[in-house]
């Protein structure tokens, strides 16, 4: 009986790749002879929109510039959004222009909208399955499945997987008319969160030296992201020592453990992990002078909030994920291998891997210092990758 159970997870992505095209492929065909979708669409005025922001923290913060096309496009549209975690909708209420806020698994969602949005990391189908349940009659999105797991989008464009996501979300705007300029993700911080940022530097002690802010996690479900713990506790102890830094170890409260081994370790990091909310966080690595980080949100935060970053990139895609702007920098061992994580696969290599273990204390070191050594937080690279291997 257990080994039929164990044969379950194996055989589970087996089928859905063999068995769904037998179903989507043809339903794609027969939809698309009855004249069932649109490939451009002008919007009629004051329609009202709903955005679904699939993913997690730095997805929606990537997604932010989607959210001011879109209002710029539509001033007159009523613009909605729902998010899968909390967090994120916390940033998404702080933009003016979005008059409601969903989360998932909280207040149902109504059947009234006129147009559904998502961004490009959304499951296809489960995704245009709930814009069907949102009334829209104009469904907008993205598939990058060779199956045709969205059939049900009307209005659907087809991935450029090499895009970053940044550019892959404005991207499918263009599919009803928009032609969106150019923007950086942003995180509209309110002063009182400033304030509570700046007391907690004074209250421990913290203030008069520069600060660098790490984040060693990833997430509880992307572990494979994470640069081991004994090299943060590395750097953190050489950044202090080499520039007089004060660190912080930033995270959420399930990371709270791994911040608290790093500053044991150390002998130096000071831990915010689980300590401040989503946006005093923003507000707080917002006065770093340089932000290091796994492939996370709060790296994207970072780089939202004009803070110079440096990721740490393993068997994720740098030209997807990467710190969107001019003033960061990828560090990543550049093997031919890489990168090996996708959506619909699974990563082959066992922990630790050796992607990430090719990435020593001192290259990291070394990209940090064009920062540090500056006196402002000024440029520290063209947003490039340095290949360490």
């Amino acid at each position: 009986m257990n080994n039929k159970r164990s044969l379950i997870p194996a055989v589970r992505p087996v089928l859905k790749k063999a068995l769904l095209p037998l179903l989507t492929w043809p339903a794609h065909q027969a939809l698309r002879c009855a004249g069932y979708y649109r490939p451009n669409t002008e919007i009629a005025r004051g329609s009202r929109i709903l955005v679904a922001l699939y993913g997690g923290i730095g997805n929606v913060v990537l997604a932010t510039p989607m959210l001011q096309a879109i209002h710029r496009g539509f001033p007159e549209s009523v613009l909605h959004v729902w998010c899968q975690v909390r967090p994120s909708a916390e940033i998404c209420r702080t933009i003016p222009y979005v008059e409601r806020v969903l989360i998932d698994g909280g207040a149902s969602v109504s059947s009234d909208y006129d147009i559904f949005v998502v961004n490009c990391v959304a499951p296809p189908l489960r995704a245009s399955l709930f814009g069907l349940n949102s009334g829209a009659s104009l469904m907008v999105g993205e598939d990058s499945t060779k199956s045709h797991l969205g059939f049900l989008f009307n209005c659907c464009g087809v991935a450029d997987v090499s895009a970053h996501e940044v550019d892959r979300n404005l991207g499918i705007l263009r599919r009803i008319g928009l032609r969106p300029l150019q923007a950086r993700p942003f995180i509209n911080i309110g002063e009182e969160h400033r304030i509570a940022s700046r007391e907690f530097l004074r209250d421990g002690g913290l203030s008069g030296r520069p600060v660098v802010g790490l984040h060693p996690g990833s997430g509880p479900a992307q572990s494979f992201k994470r640069w081991r713990r004994s090299k943060f506790a590395e750097l953190a102890r050489r950044l202090c020592e080499d520039h007089g830094v004060t660190v912080l170890l930033f995270g959420g409260e399930d990371e709270i453990e791994l911040a608290e081994a790093i500053a044991d370790e150390s002998g130096c990091g000071h831990v915010v992990a689980g300590r401040l909310s989503i946006l005093e966080t923003a507000a707080l690595i917002e006065q770093c002078k340089l932000f290091i980080s796994n492939d996370s949100g709060l790296m994207h935060i970072a780089a939202a909030v004009g803070t110079p970053t440096i990721g740490i990139f393993g068997p994720t895609r740098p030209e997807k994920n990467r710190p969107y702007g001019t003033d960061h920098l990828v560090v990543t061992a550049g093997m031919r291998c890489q990168p090996c994580y996708s959506t619909e696969s699974t990563i082959k290599c066992s922990d630790p891997l050796p992607c990430m273990e090719a990435i020593r204390v001192e290259h990291v070191l070394s990209a940090a210092a064009g920062a540090l050594t500056k006196p402002d937080s000024s440029t520290i690279s063209a947003a490039c990758a340095l290949h360490v291997a």
